[in-house]
């Protein structure tokens, strides 16, 4: 809240045009935090293609299109950035927007490299999506054991998650 206050009282007329891109970014990156991603999104696309701020700009921007359901502006966001670290961190959710926008043989890709990453904290919804992606295709054996590993949203299944299994 302190650094909305701070950003609402200073104006981009009393920012040195070296110093824009930093101002973008930052409160940008506050707007982001504070949920307002139409505002968040305007400042960040400014400072994009800035080699200071593209890597971390296209992360944000990624993050706000995947909150707005924007899967395939999300998916074009994190794409275009250049820090292999964050991409890595990002294949959880790439793996979720290909499910979500039907590119199962992509979203049973990705899953399966985050498996391997041994993320433990991701492992019920990415056996979710990789059971449910082989379902879709009509891989019913290869379904199975994703969905038996499956631990339900907060430890319940759906009548949804019963059908696919069953």
């Amino acid at each position: 809240r302190y650094a909305l206050k701070w950003f609402n009282r200073i104006s981009e007329k009393d920012i040195t045009k070296t110093d824009l891109p930093q101002y973008f970014f930052n409160k940008g990156y506050t707007l982001f935090s504070a949920k307002k991603y139409n505002q968040a999104r305007n400042l960040l696309e400014k400072v994009k293609d800035n080699k200071n701020y593209e890597s971390d700009a296209h992360y944000y921007l990624g993050h706000i299109s995947y909150q707005l359901d924007d899967y395939d502006g999300a998916l074009n966001s994190f794409q275009s950035i250049s820090d292999t670290n964050k991409k890595n961190d990002l294949l959880y959710f790439q793996a979720d927007m290909n499910f979500r926008i039907g590119r199962f043989e992509k979203a049973i890709e990705l899953a399966k490299r985050v498996l391997k990453m041994n993320n433990k904290n991701v492992k019920s919804e990415l056996s979710k999506i990789i059971g449910e992606s082989y379902f879709n295709l009509n891989n019913y054996k290869e379904a199975t054991p994703y969905l038996e590993s499956y631990e339900g949203k907060d430890g319940t299944w759906e009548n949804t998650d019963y059908y696919q299994l069953g």
